[in-house]
């Protein structure tokens, strides 16, 4: 078996590939002077070749140092959101901005739905206008920020995800975790609302242990002290939905900003460490359509239950009302409603 150079304190090598079940890569780490018996950083069990996997043991309490957890300095995070997180200030500045909301509140609180909400208090009026009268400052923005706040005329969802831009123009999406530190951030490429395939996605930071992020996109938003971006209380344990990419869990809370919208960033993305922080939750898996998405979305979907989650799978087909081209996500049909209601 494949080795490299352990960085955590009080073991000796580490496998590439952990023995236990879940298989993570470099998390496997044999004890010093106890070869074939070692601790798996993943699942937290102690593992001995040739015995029941998992098999617990003593030697741990004292064999275990913590692996110091990364987070990134305000200050970089504070810059690179700047530009956006201004805009959208200059955005609410304005007298009207609180009236609506609170229209939108109060029709809310009587029975309505999110979208006919949104129109009847006057919010999407006053999106429209607003966007308009500061579309000079809004053309200054990368295209994906400026292409997203006009389609959606929902510019506040990119501060309540915290989202940023790099200086060679990559939209960073910043990873948050339930504290509130800012652990990481994935880069991508975007031409408009596009991905570009051929540039890859790249996390920012790379922790000493091999992990690129220990978290979800939008974990900030299990506190149930979170509103929702509109205004409103979210129900406590209100039900998560687990989808690929930033930007589908971005624009799907556009359209369902009761529900808390999380993203794996990858089919690959549910590891033990992640699905720990949705232990006791109702989690829908809801993955693109096609064959990575649909095999990603049953992978994710043992890991959680293995930790504790109530998962379950969603099917695009049934969620979308019928067939739908190869790949197609939640990002992908909350952009084509927005455009059939808003006439785009």
């Amino acid at each position: 078996m494949r080795t490299a150079r352990n960085p955590r304190s009080g073991f000796g090598r580490t496998h590439l590939v952990c023995p236990c079940p879940l298989a993570e890569k470099g998390a496997f780490s044999e004890f010093v002077g106890k070869p074939g018996c070692g601790y798996c950083h993943a699942c937290l069990l102690v593992v001995h070749f040739n015995t029941p996997y998992g098999q617990r043991s003593t030697y741990i309490a004292t064999a275990v140092a913590p692996v110091p957890r990364l987070y990134i300095d305000h200050a970089e995070v504070t810059s690179s959101i700047a530009s956006i997180t201004s805009w959208v200030a200059e955005f609410k500045m304005h007298l009207d901005y609180a009236s609506v909301v609170a229209k939108y509140v109060a029709l809310r609180q009587r029975g309505y739905a999110h979208q006919g909400a949104f129109v009847l208090s006057g919010r999407l009026d006053f999106a429209i206008e607003r966007i308009t009268a500061l579309s000079a400052s809004l053309s200054k923005l990368p295209s994906f920020i400026r292409e997203f706040i006009q389609l959606t005329r929902s510019p506040e969802i990119l501060e309540f995800y915290t989202i940023g831009t790099s200086t060679s123009n990559e939209v960073l999406f910043w990873i948050v975790g339930p504290d509130g530190r800012v652990r990481n951030a994935q880069a991508v490429r975007y031409r408009g609302l596009e991905r570009i395939k051929e540039a890859h996605a790249r996390y920012v930071r790379k922790t000493a242990d091999g992990f690129s992020v220990g978290e979800f996109f939008g974990a900030e938003l299990l506190q149930a002290s979170y509103l929702t971006w509109t205004g409103m209380p979210r129900t406590m344990n209100a039900d998560v939905f687990l989808v690929e990419s930033a930007k589908s869990a971005m624009l799907a809370s556009v359209m369902y900003p009761d529900q808390v919208w999380l993203a794996s960033l990858g089919t690959s993305g549910v590891n033990a460490t992640k699905a720990r922080s949705l232990r006791g939750r109702t989690v829908k898996i809801l993955f693109d359509n096609d064959k990575a998405g649909s095999e990603g979305a049953a992978k994710a979907l043992a890991v959680l239950r293995q930790n504790g989650a109530h998962a379950i799978v969603l099917r695009p087909e049934t969620v979308f009302g019928g067939q739908r081209p190869e790949g197609w996500d939640i990002g992908d049909e909350v952009q084509q409603t927005l455009r059939g209601l808003y006439g785009i």
